[in-house]
């Protein structure tokens, strides 16, 4: 769609092709090796896995990668949980710009594929749907401390100490 070379090769020289259809048989992933979207896919949801991502946060990540370098989406209706076209819209304002920097297919391709990772993994809570209701209750203790963290509301501050807590899980 936006390549003329689909090739995971662009982006990953080492890649196992053999490893990413035994990963895909493990998790349920459809896999069709002469299918550039759905090798995409896969590769994307391994790599999401192994670089920390949420169960949802690779599926939708790998609906993105197969849709922006493999030209057809394997959607999996993580629609419903993330923003995917602000995601898209991101892309593709990313690639529009790293088109006119001057770097070979290869390398925007490579550029293109860390950034959608990186908005991933550090913002997706920018593009997810509040859908989950969270009720608990808590001693007056923790309470007082939740209202020292930063926040205009509970929510603000319950998203502060999530953030906090990956940050220190991803080190």
């Amino acid at each position: 769609m936006f390549f003329k070379n689909k090739e995971l090769e662009n982006i990953d020289s080492s890649i196992n092709y053999e490893e990413l259809e035994e990963y895909a048989k493990e998790r349920g992933i459809p896999y069709y090796n002469e299918d550039v979207s759905s090798l995409w896919n896969v590769y994307a949801q391994k790599y999401g896995y192994e670089h920390g991502l949420t169960h949802s946060e690779q599926l939708s990540f790998g609906y993105m990668c197969s849709s922006i370098f493999g030209g057809m989406g394997y959607s999996c209706s993580t629609e419903v949980y993330y923003k995917e076209e602000e995601i898209f819209d991101k892309c593709m304002d990313a690639l529009s710009e790293l088109n006119h920097s001057g770097l070979s297919e290869k390398e925007v391709m490579k550029e293109l594929f860390d950034y959608i990772f990186i908005l991933y993994h550090d913002k997706i809570e920018d593009y997810t749907f509040k859908t989950e209701k969270l009720n608990i209750k808590t001693s007056l203790s923790m309470m007082e401390h939740l209202e020292n963290v930063p926040g205009e509301n509970k929510s603000e501050k319950f998203r502060e100490v999530m953030k906090a807590y990956r940050e220190r899980i991803n080190k």
